[in-house]
């Protein structure tokens, strides 16, 4: 079903004549699930021998969120506070395939990060592992994530400090924002780990132009590619608080503009970290919600934290209004179509789609045109990729 939606997404065969046209009016209302996009819930879990799942085991609870919001995307967080010292048991590493195993049969896909501490000590570190053992861990996971790519939307760089967010952190450069040595070492090994064709979010556009040595945002010409500044994309999970969303800009201005060309090629998601109710009137009000998600293309927020945000979302109509735009949302414009054909003969076909979300589609997708009749289906592969 994921890859019919994208059937009529495609740049397809274009002729001079057409005998026959057909306008289309777009549908700007209806609320409707679309992969790799969009409201996301987020399971997190402290992972155990016993116990290494997030996922499995919380499907009921997990189908209320795709039956309320449409959900199609989920943030998957493993702690590995019980690893520090240690390498994975095979039991935590299944544990992994069989969440896998859950989102692939809901059609879901997963936005993965790995940690290992919820504590930051009162605001000061973070009790996390040391370099040798998170490159080891990323070892010990890569061919699980090569073999689910397929349920796999991205990654975000984790491993690093309190909740993965590289800030609090005992073993990587406590409260530094810059790319240091240690934290170079980690983006070194995500980069060999994750499947070519997926992208890693970084925390801060800081981080990703240092480690990439280049503060000049992606061209078309470099995106796709196999290269960590094609394949390093962006978080912010402080979204709208305060000008610089907490540290998550050093040079808001500058940095939004570099993060709204980029994010052509690369998707930026996260979630805001408003707790006040009064904050989150002066900062996430429905008109600055949508502007800075517009301009910045978001693909994905979390509709689940905070709920002094998520709340008063609901409660304004920015909710419905994200739903509807997060990501891409396609448009079928008009269309050109030969009334007749002879077997053996060329079909000709020209659609106007318009993308009316705040983002593109960013993981390649197949597309086709699918011809049929009550009685007979035919369904032919584009050489195209929406």
């Amino acid at each position: 079903m994921k890859r019919l939606l994208f059937a009529m997404c495609a740049a397809c065969c274009v002729a001079t004549l057409f005998a026959g046209t057909v306008n289309y009016t777009a549908d700007n209302e209806t609320i409707f699930s679309n992969p790799e996009r969009g409201i996301i819930t987020e399971f997190d879990c402290v992972v155990t021998e016993d116990n290494p799942w997030c996922v499995k085991g919380n499907e009921n609870y997990l189908q209320t969120f795709i039956d309320k919001d449409g959900t199609s995307l989920i943030l998957v967080l493993y702690y590995l506070d019980n690893f520090k010292d240690k390498a994975l048991p095979e039991a935590v590493l299944n544990g992994f395939e069989e969440d896998m195993k859950v989102l692939r049969k809901k059609g879901m896909k997963a936005i993965l990060r790995f940690a290992y501490t919820q504590e930051d000590n009162g605001g000061t570190t973070g009790h996390d592992a040391t370099p040798d053992i998170v490159k080891s861990h990323i070892e010990q996971y890569k061919s699980h994530w090569q073999a689910n790519a397929d349920v796999i939307f991205c990654f975000q760089a984790g491993f690093v400090g309190t909740w993965g967010e590289w800030y609090y952190t005992d073993n990587f450069d406590n409260m530094s924002s810059h790319m240091t040595d240690k934290r170079r070492g980690v983006v070194d090994a995500l980069l060999a780990a994750v499947p070519a064709d997926r992208c890693i979010q970084i925390r801060t556009p800081l981080l990703k132009t240092e480690y990439v040595k280049d503060d000049q945002p992606l061209t078309a010409a470099e995106a796709y590619k196999n290269t960590p500044k094609a394949r390093l994309g962006h978080h912010n999970d402080a979204f709208l608080y305060g000008e610089g969303n907490m540290g998550t800009y050093d040079d808001p201005e500058t940095q939004k503009a570099y993060i709204a060309k980029e994010t052509f090629y690369v998707p930026i998601g996260g979630e805001s970290n408003i707790e006040d109710e009064d904050l989150a009137a002066e900062y996430a009000s429905k008109q600055q919600t949508i502007e800075e998600m517009s301009y910045l293309h978001w693909t994905f927020i979390s509709g689940v934290f905070a709920p002094a945000v998520t709340n008063q979302w609901r409660n304004d109509g920015t909710f419905d209004e994200l739903n509807k735009r997060l990501g891409y949302r396609f448009q079928l414009v008009r269309g050109e179509y030969d009334n007749e054909v002879e077997q053996g003969g060329k079909l000709h076909i020209r659609i106007d789609i318009r993308n009316t979300g705040f983002a593109p589609l960013y993981n390649k997708r197949p597309a086709y045109i699918v011809l049929k009749n009550a009685d007979t289906r035919y369904v032919l592969p584009l050489n195209s990729d929406p």
